[in-house]
């Protein structure tokens, strides 16, 4: 990550918003998504944001200063962070990497689902939860599946998202 980044964010290019516990959380969330290209954590609120462009895509005008945040480009992490969870015992879908190895934990929810542009039928974030994603907007595309449900790890199954549709003329 690079030191010109340290507490900066960058604005009007965001995919999705949420809260979550770590940087490595807000990087799976940005990885699952094929368009995410970049992403900005807040350490002390928890906050990710996921960006649709990289910062060779930007100039400096589009960030502004965020104290405790930091904004990354996806091809500064290494391909495959976290593989200690590949061989474990408990099971991939309870596992988190810590380093050289890893500890196994089951959640009772799942972040919040706030999706951009898109409704939810259903507010709850526990464990279990099915939810279904509409697009409100007629210029709008759903990408991913409509439907996601919150794993025992706490994590969405899929992260389903409202945004431009590029291929409508």
């Amino acid at each position: 990550m690079k030191k010109e980044y340290l507490n900066k964010e960058l604005i009007g290019y965001d995919l999705v918003a949420t809260i979550v516990p770590s940087l490595h959380d807000c990087y799976r969330l940005c990885k699952s998504l094929a368009v995410c290209k970049s992403l900005s954590y807040c350490k002390e609120c928890g906050w990710c944001t996921l960006n649709y462009v990289d910062s060779s895509q930007v100039t400096s005008a589009d960030f502004v200063a965020g104290k405790g945040v930091l904004f990354t480009d996806m091809n500064e992490w290494p391909a495959n962070p976290g593989d200690s969870c590949k061989d474990n015992p408990c099971g991939e879908d309870r596992c988190f990497p810590t380093g050289e190895s890893y500890i196994c934990k089951t959640f009772e929810y799942c972040h919040h689902f706030e999706p951009h542009f898109g409704e939810i039928n259903d507010t709850s974030t526990k464990v279990g939860t099915y939810i279904k994603l509409t697009c409100i907007e007629p210029d709008k595309k759903l990408y991913g599946n409509d439907v996601t449900h919150c794993q025992r790890n706490g994590y969405w199954s899929d992260y389903p998202y409202c945004w431009f549709d590029f291929n409508d003329g």
